[in-house]
């Protein structure tokens, strides 16, 4: 079982665990929370010590225009580099600049003059009046504070004197320390985030793969129960979800157990209930083989006991016409010619129904067969009766080509095209059309003619044992069973026969032959 929940683990398409979404899960909040105090705590780091840096620099700019003051009031510049050289002795003091109201330097001492640089171009783009004093300004170097610039004006402010402007003083302030101290604060706390995700994680992943564990247990009865098998139940205790997800699991596996096993039993009973059907159908087909065999065997039987009779009596009346018919009177001679008549009636009747019994016991060896070389041939066959009648048969092509006896196919065609023309009676209009057609469902055959129809109510019956349609009554001998014969020869193809009525009279049979009985070339092309 537990490689079966192992092989599903590793399926496509299987995503990770939950124990590893767990894991992955928290240790992502974790990372994230400490990366977001660590940034906060950066920020708070960065401000504090960029104050520090202002203070410092507010602090030397203070310092160094209360030292320079006397020298500015008595303009001695000695004394003035003095201070300056003693505040440039702070490695932390990157420029000092003295100068006068006009902001005309009158000391400049510069350490860094990248620093320098930055800031005499800044302080070139602004009107003196308008230039910072008493608020540090950031000092900038790679898009970084680095340090601060502090500006301060010198007053002349002794108590025996008058309150006069003296000058400026400008001192630029850097402390690499600061930096230092904020890259020790952030790899401290990467380290704190490291160690407290590495410690984290083995909780983490205990604590899910507890959690988890009724849920690994409900897997592997899911497999079970698709397997086919029973399977144990879950336990029923735990976090209300687990045990609301476990009641239903239980029920449903129950249900479906409980569903396969009637099943299960029912297929059973179904197998033996349709064992002995089958047997049973067998046996009712062997019934139906013997009993149709019987039956062919009787119509051959009857068709040669009848036949030969029947051949002797129109032998007879032959020789009677033949050899004392001018001794006969009139109304012998018509009784003996109908006699004859009903022999040979009585004998085409007999030759049907031998055809007909033929046709469903014999095996079928089918072949290629155009459609219009069979139309041909029924053409010249039926030609002297056409003419007579004044019929004419018009092919229209395309017609199929089908996979079937070509002698069955003349047979249908042949009886169609003959009936046709026998019940064609004095229509003005003589005609008989044969067409067809190939799609994706197999073929269709259509045969028209222009005589006087059949009946909608006697359409179906025409195609049973000994039924002729009314209209055919006294306009032609026939015994009723080439249609039959017609219906059973398609049928046995798989196919239907149908008949419809057609405007202004006449009818229309229409054989449907099934996609397997049409070539493959065609049928291909019809698709």
């Amino acid at each position: 079982m537990r490689l079966r929940a192992r092989a599903h683990a590793m399926a496509p398409g299987v995503g990770m665990s939950l124990e590893a979404r767990a894991l992955v899960g928290v240790m992502g909040i974790m990372l994230i929370a400490v990366c977001a105090c660590a940034i906060l705590a950066a920020r708070v780091v960065d401000a504090r010590l960029l104050e520090a840096k202002a203070n410092s620099a507010a602090s030397a700019g203070a310092r160094l225009a209360y030292l320079v003051r006397p020298g500015m009031v008595g303009a001695e510049r000695a004394e003035i580099e003095r201070w300056v050289d003693d505040t440039m002795r702070d490695p932390r003091i990157m420029f000092v600049v003295v100068s006068d109201t006009a902001d005309a330097p009158i000391s400049r001492h510069v350490r860094d003059s990248r620093s320098w640089a930055a800031h005499d171009a800044s302080m070139r783009l602004t009107p003196v009046d308008r230039r910072a004093l008493n608020s540090p300004e950031p000092l900038l170097a790679d898009g970084d504070i680095k340090g601060y610039v502090y500006r301060t004006p010198v007053w002349n402010d002794t108590p025996d004197a008058a309150k006069r402007h003296l000058g400026y003083v400008t001192v630029a302030y850097m402390d690499p320390s600061y930096a230092l101290v904020r890259a020790g604060l952030l790899r401290a706390t990467a380290m704190a985030s490291l160690i407290a995700a590495l410690g984290a994680a083995p909780l983490v992943f205990l604590a899910a793969r507890r959690l988890t564990r009724p849920l690994r247990r409900m897997a592997n009865a899911a497999s079970q129960l698709a397997a086919g098998e029973r399977p144990e139940r879950l336990n029923e205790r735990g976090p209300m979800e687990i045990v609301t997800l476990a009641k239903a699991f239980n029920r449903m596996a129950t249900g479906l157990s409980d569903a396969r096993e009637s099943l299960v039993r029912a297929n059973r009973e179904l197998e033996s209930v349709v064992r002995a059907r089958t047997a049973e159908l067998g046996r009712t087909n062997q019934l139906l083989r013997a009993e149709i065999h019987e039956k062919n065997e009787f119509v051959r039987s009857v068709s040669h006991d009848l036949g030969a009779p029947l051949r002797n009596i129109s032998g007879m009346a032959d020789m009677l016409l033949a050899n004392d018919g001018g001794d006969l009177g009139e109304d012998a001679r018509t009784k003996i010619e109908r006699i004859r008549a009903n022999a040979h009636l009585e004998q085409n009747m007999l030759s049907e129904l031998l055809e007909l019994s033929r046709i469903g016991a014999r095996p079928e060896c089918p072949d290629i067969v155009p459609v219009r070389d069979v139309v041909d041939e029924v053409a010249r066959a039926l030609a002297h009766e056409m003419g007579e009648r004044g019929v004419t048969l018009e092919a229209h092509d395309p017609l199929p080509t089908l996979r079937v006896e070509r002698a069955r196919l003349r047979h249908v065609v042949q009886n169609l095209v003959d009936n046709a023309v026998k019940y064609m009676g004095d229509r003005p209009v003589r005609r008989i059309d044969i067409s067809g057609e190939v799609n994706a469902g197999g073929a269709r055959l259509v045969i028209s003619d222009t005589g006087p129809g059949i009946p909608e109510r006697e359409r179906e019956s025409v195609f049973h044992i000994f039924r002729r349609a009314s209209t055919s009554v006294g306009a032609a001998h026939g015994v009723g069973v080439g249609l039959a014969s017609v219906k059973a020869v398609v049928e046995r193809w798989g196919g239907t026969i149908s008949l419809e009525g057609v405007a202004g009279g006449g009818s229309r049979f229409i054989v449907r032959i099934p996609a397997d009985r049409v070539t493959t070339e065609e049928a291909s092309q019809a698709a």
